[in-house]
């Protein structure tokens, strides 16, 4: 745990050591991300095991019985790719390892299709819903990382073959996210990887729509997350439409999903969709300061600072990293 709390302090710096010394180049800084965050993987996954990972873990041992068992096939990503991964190797923490990699991957990939400083990379991984997702409900983490560079592949042009994909795969990861499917698809878009999306995203959802509840990130909290997102959708819409800047179609697609969900879920999965809108709204506030503020520096640091905040005071957070 000691290990990974030093890892933790790493990732955390990390945004700090770019925006006090801007004389750091393009190359140190991307290495330092991918160290420390490899370490930050390796000292997570080799550490005890907290909540879900116990799940996860014993699951990975059943060997060909995920591959018959409608739970898991409905969501197999994650559950077939660490299990044929165990399979190989026989140590179950690997698996997991590889998929980190991805995950550290898609939010490089999205920060730079956001046209994001580097420093986002880190810090995202330091806000308090990733931390949640990549220490416990990590289907969800996945899920919504792969949603995230969906968006950012959409950011600046068509729906694509890249962003269709990436959404397939993150309802793979975790059906709950083919809510999604209306911000996803609000912009231009071609009409047939339109369908093929949906499709796709509704045949995954109609073999199983039966959620094993995992204890998590706090079901009951569900309407205190839901209403934060709504919030900060609100906010970015309004403060947006009064500078005159064009909006961006999502953010209206998280204000028809957020009331819908928060009326007809239950409070676990209101929870789950709540963190997530959280986490792609982090990506939009960050845009938000790029393009409203010509003191960047300043409010850059202001942004890590209040970013930060939650992931120390809460002391779940604090728990899952090792504090």
């Amino acid at each position: 745990m000691l290990i990974k709390s030093i890892a933790f302090i790493f990732v955390f710096l990390g945004p700090f050591v770019f925006l006090i010394n801007s004389r750091w180049t393009s190359t140190p800084v991307k290495f330092y991300i991918f160290c420390t965050l490899l370490f930050y993987s390796i000292s997570s996954r080799f550490s005890e095991p907290v909540y879900d990972f116990h799940t996860y873990y014993s699951t990975v041992k059943l060997g060909w019985l995920v591959f018959t068992d409608l739970y898991y096939i409905k969501e197999p990503v994650v559950w077939f790719f660490t299990t044929i991964v165990y399979m190989f190797s026989g140590v179950e923490q690997l698996g997991f390892i590889f998929l980190d990699v991805l995950i550290f991957y898609l939010i490089y990939k999205s920060v730079l299709n956001f046209k994001l400083p580097l420093y986002v990379v880190l810090l995202f991984f330091v806000f308090f819903p990733s931390v949640l997702g990549f220490q416990n409900v990590y289907r969800q983490f996945l899920s919504t990382c792969f949603l995230i560079y969906s968006f950012s592949c959409v950011y600046s042009s068509i729906f694509s073959k890249k962003s269709a994909i990436s959404f397939v795969l993150s309802v793979l990861s975790h059906n709950f996210t083919i809510l999604f499917i209306l911000p996803v698809c609000l912009r231009k878009y071609r009409i047939k990887l339109l369908l093929v999306t949906i499709l796709v995203s509704a045949a995954v959802m109609s073999v199983g729509v039966g959620e094993k509840s995992m204890t998590a990130e706090g079901g009951g909290n569900g309407a205190y997350y839901f209403i934060i997102s709504l919030i900060f959708s609100l906010l970015v819409f309004l403060v947006n439409k009064y500078l005159n800047r064009k909006q961006d179609l999502r953010i209206f697609g998280f204000l028809i999903v957020a009331p819908i969900g928060l009326h007809f879920l239950s409070p676990d999965q209101a929870a789950r969709i709540g963190l997530l809108i959280l986490q792609v709204l982090f990506f939009y506030l960050s845009i938000f300061i790029e393009k409203n503020f010509k003191e960047k520096k300043t409010m850059r640091l202001l942004f890590v600072i209040i970013v930060s905040m939650p992931t120390f005071l809460a002391s779940n957070t604090l728990n899952f990293i090792g504090f």
